[in-house]
């Protein structure tokens, strides 16, 4: 209540009638409280974190600290965390859960972090682009290669021999079994 009564004192000093005339109507203080309200419920954006010597893989159950340049992790609503050793595995396990109506779900997704090959980077999946089927190596064998930006990832995909360039959402199954 105080930051409202604030900005109704700031709209007041400012001589906009219009905001002036509207900060004082019981809807405009209801609609600000709600915004407020929401504002303070709405859950922060999640943060990639740094595993620990003793997190593992779920799908290949290797330790995943040994791998700094290659980690991924997925981060659900409710705080918890699975860590990858590369984005091949993180891809086998998000392809995995269902839409929803489970225990886990991708509904239950805040997040899914990889590391961008050239900066080594903690970045949103969704942001990057996956080489397939390069030359390069990671810890599992042939990996996706997460490459931050469309041009970078089709000079890394001639350089290396790779296959095709896909988004997040064009990863599939068949994809990651050409990895092995």
């Amino acid at each position: 209540m105080i930051i409202l009564k604030s900005l109704q004192h700031n709209n007041r000093s400012a001589g906009n009638t219009a905001t002036r005339h509207c900060s004082g109507t019981p809807g405009f203080l209801l609609l600000s409280t709600v915004l407020l309200c929401l504002s303070l419920s709405s859950p922060l954006a999640a943060e990639p974190v740094t595993p620990g010597n003793r997190d593992r893989c779920p799908i290949c159950g290797m330790f995943v600290a040994p791998y700094p340049d290659w980690l991924a992790q997925i981060e659900f609503k409710d705080g918890s965390r699975e860590f990858f050793d590369g984005p091949k595995d993180m891809f086998r396990f998000f392809l995995l859960l269902p839409e929803n109506n489970s225990i886990r779900s991708r509904e239950d997704i805040a997040a899914i972090y990889v590391t961008e090959y050239y900066s080594t980077k903690m970045m949103q999946a969704d942001k990057l682009f996956f080489v397939i089927d390069s030359d390069v190596y990671g810890p599992m064998g042939k990996e996706l290669i997460p490459i931050h930006t469309r041009e970078a990832a089709e000079t890394f995909k001639r350089d290396h021999r790779a296959n095709a360039v896909v988004t997040f959402d064009q990863v599939t199954r068949d994809m990651l079994s050409d990895n092995d």
